[in-house]
């Protein structure tokens, strides 16, 4: 979702990561990758989370 973002987009993380890259802010685009990071732990956590409640058949 993020690289359709990067492309073609007006607004969100990757659209501020991109202006950050031509405006040479490395702090801003440093922390759109954090978040973009955070983002991904947390959906992992999630998705790992939910797996277990309805498939606890088959967890090893």
């Amino acid at each position: 979702m993020i690289v359709a973002e990067l492309i073609g987009s007006s607004s969100g993380i990757g659209h501020m990561i991109t202006d950050s890259q031509a405006l040479l802010n490395t702090g801003q685009i440093i922390f759109g990758i954090i978040v973009i990071g955070l983002i991904g732990l947390v959906s992992d956590f999630a998705f790992k989370s939910l797996n277990r409640r309805l498939f606890a058949w088959s967890v090893l």
